[in-house]
This record gives C-alpha cells, sequence and structure tokens, in this order.
C-alpha cells in the first residue's frame, strides 16, 4: 500500500498542559502516515473531502476540561465539563466529523489545564481521511441544539440538525439512521448531563423487538456543572435496518455552541486494507482488592469478530493483518455504595499475568478517585500493530469495572491501512 497517498495521524502529550486559552501542544507524534500533522499541533488536509477526528482529554481535581477543535464548521468535536465533584484524574473524550478543503488547517484550542502522562497518554488527538480510506462512502452526523426534555422515558432521542449525510440515510423525522445495505457499521454519540440530574442514553436496534447495543450513563452526584460523555461501538446491520438513541432518563443538555448531544455513524468498508475489525462487551462486573487486579478483562459479548481477532479462550486480541488500526474504550465505573476508582489499560505483547513480561502499554482509562455515583470513561486512538501482535485490557489492582444491564464496557478496533 502507498502510505504517502493515506492521511492518518496520532498525536500526544506526556506531561500535563498547565497553560490555559492556548493551542494545545502534542509533544509526541505516535503516528503521521501522509506527514500531515505539523509542529505539534496542526493538521493540514492533503485532500478536500469527510475526515474523522477523536480528541481524548484528561481532567484534574475538581476542574473544568474545555476544549475546542478550531477551524472545522461543527462544534460537535467539543469536549465541554464546567465542572466536577470527582477530587482525581480521569479522561473525557469525543468523536466528530468534519468536511475539510484541501490544505485546510485544524488546531485544538485548549481554554483549561489538562493531565497527562508518558504511560496514560491521557490527552491525545487522531484523526484519518474517510473518503480516501473507504468505500462506498455511507456517513452521518446530527446533532441536538438545546437540551432534551422527554415527557417520559426511555423516549427516542430527538436531532435538530443534521450535519453531514452522504447517501442520505438518516432521517430527521423519525431521528434514527436507516441502513442501506448490509454491513458492518460503526456508531459514535455524546450526551450532556445538567445538574443535578442523572443522564442514561443508550443506542438500539429498531424492529420488530428493539435491542440495546450499548450505553453510557452518569449519576447526579458526580458533577456540579455541565458535564458530557461519549459512547461508541460497531455492529452488523442488516439492509433496511435502522439505528436510534434512546434517553433514560428526564434531561439530556445540549446548546448551539457545543451541540453536547451528537450522534454519528460510517460503514466500515476499507479500500486500502482487509476487513479486520471486532467490537466486545464486557458482561460480569469486576471488583479487584490490594495485589488484585484482572488480566486479561474477559468480553462475553461478541458482536463483531472479522478476522478471528478476539480470542474467547485467552481473551486476547491476535492482530492477522500489519498496519494501523484505531482502537476505542469505555468502561463502566463504580459509585454509590460499590465506590472504586478505575484504571484499565490497553497492553501490546507480554504474558498474561506476568508482571517481569507485562507488556507494552499503548493507552489507558482512568478514573483515580472513584465517583460518588455510577459514571462512564473512554478514548480512543491510533497505532501501528504487526501481524502477529497480541494486545489484551487489563484492570488494574485495587480498581473495580461497572457492567449494567447494557455493555457500558466495551473495546473496538479496525483496520485502517495494510502497511
Amino acid at each position: 500500500m502507498q502510505e504517502d497517498s493515506s492521511e492518518i495521524f496520532f498525536a500526544a502529550r506526556t506531561s500535563d498542559w498547565d497553560d490555559v486559552n492556548q493551542d494545545l501542544i502534542f509533544d509526541e507524534t505516535r503516528v503521521n502516515v501522509g506527514n500531515r500533522f505539523h509542529d505539534g499541533h496542526t493538521f493540514i488536509a492533503n485532500k478536500s473531502g469527510l475526515y474523522f477526528f477523536s480528541l481524548s482529554a484528561g481532567g484534574t481535581s475538581f476542574e473544568q476540561v474545555i476544549l475546542n477543535i478550531e477551524n472545522i464548521d461543527q462544534k460537535t468535536g467539543n469536549i465541554r465539563r464546567e465542572g466536577t465533584t470527582i477530587n482525581g484524574t480521569d479522561v473525557i473524550y469525543r468523536n466528530t466529523f468534519a468536511f475539510l478543503d484541501q490544505d485546510q488547517e485544524v488546531k485544538v484550542f485548549s481554554e483549561t489545564p489538562l493531565a497527562s502522562n508518558p504511560q496514560d497518554v491521557l490527552t491525545s488527538w487522531g484523526g484519518f481521511n474517510v473518503d480516501y480510506l473507504f468505500d462506498d462512502s455511507v456517513a452521518f452526523l446530527v446533532g441536538r441544539n438545546d437540551t432534551f426534555r422527554p415527557l417520559g422515558f426511555p423516549t427516542k432521542l430527538n436531532f435538530t440538525d443534521v450535519f453531514i449525510d452522504l447517501g442520505d440515510n438518516f432521517n430527521l423525522t423519525a431521528h434514527r439512521f436507516q441502513a442501506p445495505e448490509p454491513g458492518i457499521y460503526y456508531f459514535s454519540y455524546s450526551v450532556g448531563q445538567l445538574v443535578p440530574y442523572d443522564v442514561r442514553v443508550g443506542m438500539w436496534k429498531e424492529g420488530p423487538e428493539w435491542s440495546s447495543q450499548s450505553e453510557v450513563e452518569s449519576g447526579p452526584q458526580n458533577n456540579n456543572a455541565i458535564n458530557m460523555l461519549s459512547k461508541s461501538t460497531m455492529i452488523d446491520v442488516a439492509a433496511g435496518e435502522s439505528v436510534s438513541l434512546r434517553a433514560h432518563r428526564p434531561f439530556v443538555q445540549s446548546d448551539p455552541d457545543n451541540f453536547q448531544i451528537a450522534f454519528m455513524g460510517f460503514k466500515y468498508s476499507p479500500s486500502k486494507a482487509r476487513q479486520v475489525a471486532w467490537a466486545v462487551h464486557a458482561l460480569t462486573s469486576f471488583s479487584g482488592s490490594p495485589g488484585v487486579g484482572l488480566d486479561p478483562v474477559p468480553f462475553e459479548s461478541i458482536p463483531v469478530n472479522i478476522g478471528d481477532v478476539y480470542n474467547t479462550t485467552t481473551d486476547v486480541f491476535n492482530i492477522p493483518v500489519s498496519g494501523y488500526y484505531f482502537l476505542e474504550f469505555n468502561v463502566g465505573v463504580f459509585g454509590l455504595d460499590r465506590r472504586k476508582p478505575c484504571s484499565a489499560k490497553i497492553v501490546k505483547g507480554g504474558v498474561p499475568g506476568d508482571e517481569g513480561n507485562f507488556g507494552e502499554v499503548l493507552a489507558s482509562v482512568i478514573q483515580t478517585v472513584a465517583p460518588l455515583s455510577y459514571h462512564c470513561v473512554g478514548r480512543s486512538l491510533i497505532a501501528y500493530l504487526e501481524a502477529g501482535d497480541v494486545v489484551r485490557i487489563v484492570a488494574d489492582e485495587n480498581t473495580a469495572i461497572y457492567i449494567g444491564l447494557n455493555k457500558q464496557t466495551t473495546f473496538l478496533g479496525f483496520l485502517l491501512l495494510e502497511a
């Protein structure tokens, strides 16, 4: 494959960011296919077209987390948490699409300090050119410009704006995406949370019997101002089947400056690689103790496993094809009477359970101090993986992973480009 014809990047901060109201500087560029990421802060599009961006930010004790992706039309990539009651470090993230012109420059502007370190790389930014890397472009991005207040619940979440709809497959009247053809689809959604209310939103596949595909939730005691959460998954969708979001609580916050309520997706049909993709959900909660972690974390629900990546016997992911992979991990966090911090790592290589041969930590999802209520944290990354590499999820000692009824803890990945 001609790597220089593609545009894929992933950059990270390896230390805390202390400046405010500045363009965010990423001091380590881990992936830069096409050499379009420059000077630690600027992505410059090589071609006009549709681009995918994913932004992760490390939050600090009791502090705001406010970041904007600059110079794109949509505000659906902004991260905005105006306050938190959590005395510790965590990670918050968001995905979005954007149409870019050739040579258009895109940066991340941070209004607040951020946390990060060399191992967990909580603060990071990545993206890729959708048009070049995928065939049969089917993609959508919708949002809502004000707070959703359903009269009852669960209620289908309603949207006000369609930003992107390649193929005209999102029905704004019915508030649902309808697949034009069968295949594996990636979906991502974000929601805002008002004080003093909890928020719980799930993604459902519609049909004679609606089925829950994933869910994000956060309790009312976790924040003292506006907060937001994100979640993603991949599912197999038949032609004509529809996917939508449902609100399970009375308020879901959003505003016209940030579009905290947003829903996006695309068909996974790579043009520069064989199909390799997985999406798995944990169905059993874990609560560790001093000296007791979980290595590896098992996943019982396996909606997507193209290429037989996930081994259900060993609970590890065997990479079949060398190339650049997009990875994303969401974790449910315990609260209330079962409060416990969360720390889960994406690890490459090593031997499960062997501290002397642990492997390389690619990134982490953390909540260093237990929240007062149930919560969700997550993040994404892009990494080069070789055929034969083994990847696993590891939960650190004395931490916990919360599993509700509707798949809060998810790990997914897909091959972007063979190399």
